[in-house]
C-alpha cells in the first residue's frame, strides 16, 4: 500500500514538473519579449517578417533552454532522456505561445503600448 502511494505521488510530481516547465517556457518567452520589445519592433519596422523574428527569438531561447536542460541532465544523471526531451518540448511550446501572442499584435498597436 505504501509503495502504491509513493508511485502515485511520483506520478503527480512528474506531471507538476511538466506543467511548470511549460509555464516556465511561457514566462521566459513573455519576459524576453517584453524586455526586447523595442528591438523586436525595430526588426519588424525594418522589414523582417513575423516568421523571421519568431524563428530568431525561438532559436536563441531554444539554445539556452537546451544548454540548461543538458547541463541539468548531466548534473542529475538519474533523469531519463525521455523526461528531458519532454521538458524541452513543453518549454518550447510555452515559449512559442508567448512569441505568437506578441507577434499577432499590430505593429502600431505595439508601439503605442510602449
Amino acid at each position: 500500500e505504501a509503495m502504491k502511494t509513493n508511485i502515485m505521488i511520483n506520478k503527480i510530481g512528474t506531471a507538476l514538473v511538466f506543467i511548470l516547465s511549460a509555464g516556465a517556457g511561457f514566462l521566459v518567452g513573455f519576459l524576453t519579449v517584453n524586455r526586447r520589445k523595442k528591438e523586436i519592433m525595430l526588426m519588424r519596422t525594418l522589414g523582417m517578417s513575423d516568421r523571421s523574428v519568431f524563428s530568431n527569438l525561438f532559436i536563441e531561447q531554444g539554445l539556452c533552454s537546451l544548454a540548461g536542460a543538458l547541463f541539468g541532465g548531466v548534473f542529475f544523471l538519474w533523469q531519463p532522456p525521455l523526461r528531458i526531451a519532454l521538458f524541452l518540448l513543453l518549454n518550447y511550446a510555452g515559449l512559442a505561445l508567448s512569441l505568437v501572442v506578441f507577434l499577432r499584435k499590430n505593429l502600431l498597436t505595439a508601439i503605442k503600448e510602449d
